[in-house]
């Protein structure tokens, strides 16, 4: 959707705003209204308040406000980014999405292996949404995905000598 100046000015200076005032009251935080606004032909973040001028690219605004607990800072989320649930399921943030019980950090679990002939075979992630960051392995029409590519190559190296052993006997 092309949005006039007058809209994305409206936009900014009061959802933007709002947003993001309300978001440092309650945490605390000192996010900057201008970190919630990307410019596509800027390639950097603003450092200052936008002056929405220049029609040959395309402004998009953040959603929402989540913590990272890695990088310890508040950062603003947009349409497109890729967050983790509760279970630490990865999924693509979406127009409309309440990311309110989403993270930016996968809640790191124990990963499950198991072993075969010898060999312990990784287990593969949960999936909402295809991501390009995945490799997958389809088997009888399941698809399992790893996020690791070492991870992956091991697992179907593992699955080709199970499947070529039973074939050979």
């Amino acid at each position: 959707m092309e949005m006039t100046l007058a809209t994305l000015n409206v936009k900014y200076w009061s959802y933007i705003n709002d947003m993001v005032d309300v978001y440092n009251i309650l945490h605390k935080s000192d996010v900057k209204p201008w970190e919630c606004v990307r410019f596509s032909l800027q390639g950097k973040p603003f450092k200052e308040h936008p002056v929405f001028q220049d029609k040959d690219g395309e402004y998009t605004f953040a959603v929402g406000i989540l913590y990272d607990e890695v990088e310890k800072k508040h950062k603003p989320v947009f349409v497109g980014d890729k967050l983790f649930n509760a279970v630490g399921v990865r999924t693509v943030v979406t127009e409309g999405m309440n990311i309110s019980l989403l993270s930016w950090n996968e809640t790191k679990k124990q990963k499950k292996n198991l072993s075969v002939n010898g060999y312990k075979l990784p287990a593969p992630e949960k999936v909402i949404l295809p991501d390009v960051d995945y490799h997958y392995i389809n088997i009888g029409g399941e698809t399992f995905a790893y996020e690791d590519e070492d991870e992956y190559k091991l697992a179907s190296d593992i699955i080709m000598c199970i499947l070529k052993e039973v074939r050979d006997k």
